[in-house]
């Protein structure tokens, strides 16, 4: 249902004659099931008559598109034409990936239906892979090339980040190193080529794998009929029985395994190229090279000469898929294991499976990679001969000897014993509890989870939580668990209460074999000023070189900021992967790795985070008498030396100072976020209730009428943790130039607030799932508070609202049907969401007639300014409530309005007034989307 209402919202936006008519398919499979039509024919020839209409118009789409690059690389790059094909390239690329969604969607419902009603054995089974393989808006990688290009333009036109910042943002997903022969498939992301092809080659052997294994199983069995049925279904997920796919290890969009596809993009390689020089100048430079004909000739002949052996071949994926490319990867392995010996300095991190088999040379530091234990069959073999690893090996461990950290307080015993000697030299891997590994609750409390979920009660009867702990695991806990135990030491930090913990990690070593080599809880940290349960490591007794800390709450590093790695906090979420996709292939990585904080630094830089947060990273509680003596020595020195330009912590201080000067006010709704807050809030908890709010047109006082569907919503049992939720995970859908925005402010030091006539709860909560939330210092907005309702007149819409707004407004008859409770209505709930102006109006007038009753942006604007010794303000806003700042600003202020929205439409409409005091004497720039908002925000403000 939601899907469909997000499909048909966009189709009414722009091109809706060419999108998957989504309707048309379910009539057609509600047709089929009555018809009792096992073929389901009527749904296969709606749907083919679809997909040629949408194959026709991206046709002719992508070579309009094309033909307006070519007309931006001859003319030049020009910001407003290369703005244009952006968002058209955005708009083309949302078509192909919600229909090829539709498409998936619908087959899956007809197998579903169609399955329930003439039976699962009867029923052959539509393949969505194998109807979108043969459409050309699914398999054309035309449309990510020019997307490629267009932003690569847009770098020499926009104002460029440093090298170093710009880098982190075409590192590739698996190796997480600078992109080197990129390849860009047609979902738009981007990877090494040799990454790509060891992706491919791992994740269709495992298939094959658990394939054989299955086969095995059903073979003992003696039952040839099962075996069929069994591995039908362990390809289902794939959805293709005829097509060799690999899904992308982003987006997990499915791809056509075809060597030929996988081409290096000439324009990313370039950049990459020029990038790379910029990053290591004065330093010396690895040459990077293209994969070589000879090389892809090679891989090639192959898998063309391979052939499946084994009785189990006509069950496998057809000949040429899993075991061809597998081949042809061992072949380019070996080519570039031959090529590259002497100077490989890195090995590819898969982030799905753990295969390093192609060499991708790491510019940022040196890592050695050494291939999994379980690899039997070859495929990595061929690259590193068993000695060399072994040498390398030993080099490490020579390095990072396991001695005690010099940064730990001399005379103070340190928090764990010495390591054991099958842990010798062992990466030390520190985890935090709750966020990290699992989410916890109280019983009463327990959330309803979906299926797939690992969830138990632990600690009943214990003397702080005498009813339990509800536990939820983070999903790959297990995979995780497994292979970490492999190559490090694992030690659990918790600032958790003993009493609290301890149940839960004796419930957790039971199940994972004893994984914990050592527990700390609260009384094991310390606290400062800024965080009051910090996790210092130098207490530990361990060598910082050589030790790591997985923490969702960073300020828990705060003391050794280039040892942690922050991590996504877990609510429950059943998709998530970030533990077996992004935290382990990381640790794998630096368990090789001499000393983790360079690397660390460079992958996060934590200190600069910490510092666009207003913390400084802090120095241990205690420092030894040498350390203290070797400082001292060193401000000596620095004393007596001749005065040198600043450094880069002098140059970010002093761009703060003078960045504090300027003020970046932005609106929210339809500025910050791409939506209506509201609006998209009553769309996903009572959609009947929409036309209420959009009933209003600006400058209403839109107050009234939120609390009039504020009430109706308590009134349906819509419950405050459901608004909560909700709004949180709006913020996820925050589109990526904001977030941008607000990063880039916040490391310049600039003074972000936020007004609009929104309301502080909507905002607060949107921002923080964005997880930008620090980065605003004020939010000026109606504020909001829950109100306990009684019972037995809760539920009854508040007439002083519905009077206020039906005064106020033309509203249609049937409008107020939607109030109407619905049959089986739940029951109502306790609280109510109210919002409160910022102005009382009922008190008095603002005098604005500009501005609502309940807000007068100009006059917030004014105050600001009294306040503020503010010498430049840039206001960024969209709606006709924008105007009167506007109208506020100087002109040595800036204003940017969105393009067709209202308060360009007014600043338009006020530049032709004879009256000078109605026109805007800000400079006025116009932008499209947050990508060119961002951009011009940061073009006005250095």
């Amino acid at each position: 249902m939601k899907f469909g209402k997000r499909l048909a919202s966009e189709a009414a936006r722009r091109w809706r004659p060419y999108y998957l008519d989504y309707k048309a398919c379910k009539r057609a499979i509600q047709q089929d099931v009555l018809a009792n039509d096992q073929s389901g024919s009527c749904f296969e020839k709606v749907l083919k008559q679809e997909l040629r209409k949408i194959s026709i118009f991206y046709v002719a789409k992508e070579n309009e598109l094309e033909a307006m690059m070519a007309a931006v690389q001859q003319n030049g790059p020009h910001g407003t034409a290369l703005h244009t094909l952006r968002a058209e390239l955005t708009d083309a690329r949302k078509f192909a990936v919600l229909n090829y969604i539709a498409v998936i969607k619908a087959v899956k419902k007809r197998n579903r239906h169609l399955g329930a009603k003439v039976g699962a054995a009867a029923l052959k089974p539509m393949r969505a892979l194998d109807l979108l393989n043969a459409q050309h808006f699914y398999t054309s990688s035309k449309l990510a090339a020019l997307s490629t290009q267009a932003e690569i333009l847009s770098q020499g036109v926009e104002p460029r980040p440093p090298a170093d910042e710009l880098q982190a943002e075409y590192e590739c997903p698996i190796c997480l190193s600078l992109l080197h022969n990129p390849v860009v498939l047609t979902c738009a992301h981007r990877f090494c080529w040799g990454c790509l092809l060891s992706h491919c080659a791992t994740t269709l052997r495992s298939r094959a794998t658990s394939s054989s294994a299955v086969l095995a199983e059903a073979g003992d069995s003696g039952s040839c009929g099962g075996k069929v049925a069994v591995t039908a279904e362990a390809f289902e997920d794939s959805s293709a029985s005829t097509v060799a796919t690999y899904n992308c290890p982003v987006c997990r969009k499915a791809h056509v395994l075809d060597l030929d596809r996988l081409q290096v993009e000439p324009h990313l390689d370039r950049f990459t190229a020029e990038l790379q020089q910029q990053t290591s100048a004065g330093q010396s430079q690895v040459q990077t090279e293209q994969p070589s004909a000879s090389l892809i000739a090679a891989a090639k002949r192959a898998a063309d000469e391979l052939i499946v052996p084994g009785p189990l071949e006509s069950e496998l994926p057809p000949p040429g898929s899993a075991d061809k490319i597998n081949a042809a990867v061992a072949a380019g392995n070996a080519a570039m294991a031959r090529a590259e010996a002497e100077r490989m300095r890195a090995v590819t991190v898969n982030s799905v499976a753990v295969s390093r088999s192609i060499s991708c040379p790491d510019t940022r530091q040196g890592m050695i990679i050494e291939p999994s234990k379980h690899s039997d069959d070859g495929l990595l073999a061929s690259m590193v001969e068993d000695e060399e690893r072994h040498k390398r090996e030993q080099e490490v461990i020579e390095v990072a000897a396991p001695a005690a950290s010099e940064e730990h307080n001399d005379g103070e015993p340190p928090l764990l014993p010495p390591q054991k000697p099958e842990h010798a030299g062992r990466l030390t891997v520190v985890l935090d509890l709750d966020g990290t590994l699992l989410s916890s609750f109280t019983p009463r409390r327990a959330p309803v989870l979906p299926p797939g979920s690992t969830a138990y009660i632990v600690g009943r009867g214990g003397r702080l939580n005498p009813n339990g702990v509800f536990v939820v695991e983070r999903p790959g806990l297990t995979q995780f668990f497994d292979q970490l135990c492999k190559f490090a030491e694992v030690v659990l930090f918790t600032a958790g209460l003993e009493d609290y913990a301890k149940p839960i990690l004796d419930e957790l070593d039971r199940r994972y074999n004893g994984v914990f080599e050592y527990r700390l809880y609260r009384p094991a940290t310390v606290a400062c000023s800024a965080y009051p349960c910090l996790k210092d490591l130098s207490r530990l007794g361990r060598d910082l070189r050589r030790t790591v800390l997985v923490d969702d709450t960073p300020l828990a590093f705060l003391r050794q900021p280039d040892n942690g790695i922050p991590i996504f906090n877990f609510r429950g979420d059943v998709d998530d992967r970030v533990l077996t996709e992004a935290i382990l292939p990381l640790l794998q990585a630096l368990s090789t790795t001499a000393d983790v904080r360079p690397v660390l630094h460079r992958r996060f830089d934590m200190p600069r985070w910490f510092l666009s947060q207003g913390v400084s990273a802090l120095a241990p509680a205690a420092v030894t008498a040498k350390a203290a003596a070797a400082a001292k020595q060193r401000r000596l020195s620095m004393a007596s030396r001749p005065p040198t330009s600043p450094s880069s912590a002098d140059l970010l201080a002093l761009r703060h100072r003078a960045s504090s000067s300027t003020l970046l006010l932005l609106d929210f709704d339809k500025t910050l976020t791409d939506y209506d807050c509201g609006e998209r809030l009553v769309e996903e908890l009572a959609p009947e209730l929409v036309p209420m709010l959009t009933s209003l047109e600006m400058p209403a006082n839109f107050v009234p009428m939120t609390n009039a569907v504020l009430s109706e919503m308590a009134r349906r049992g819509i419950a405050r943790d459901r608004i909560l939720a909700t709004l949180r995970r709006m913020g996820s859908e925050l589109p990526l130039g904001s977030l941008r925005l607000l990063q880039w402010a916040g490391r310049a030091g600039i003074d972000v607030r936020v007004l609009s006539d929104c309301n502080s709860l909507f905002i607060g909560h949107v921002l923080t799932g964005a997880k930008v939330n620090t980065l605003v210092k004020e939010v000026i907005t109606n504020t909001t508070s829950f109100e306990r309702i009684a019972s037995d007149s809760a539920m009854d819409l508040n007439e002083q609202d519905v009077a206020s707004f039906a005064g106020s407004a033309k509203v249609d008859e049937g409008l107020m049907s939607g109030l109407q409770q619905p049959a089986n209505a739940p029951r109502p709930s306790s609280h109510r969401l109210v919002v409160h102006p910022r102005f009382p109006y009922e008190i008095e007038s603002h005098g604005c007639k500009l501005c609502p009753a309940n807000l007068c942006k100009g006059q917030e604007l004014e105050a600001l300014r009294r306040a503020h010794p503010y010498q430049r303000i840039v206001y960024c806003g969209d709606g006709a409530n924008d105007l009167c700042p506007a109208l506020s600003l100087t002109p040595s202020d800036a204003v940017l309005a969105r393009r067709g929205h209202a308060l360009e439409r007014l600043i338009s409409e006020r530049a032709a007034a004879a009256d000078t005091d109605a026109r805007v004497v800000a400079q006025v720039l116009v932008w499209d989307d947050h990508a060119h908002l961002c951009s011009l925000v940061q073009s006005v403000m250095e």
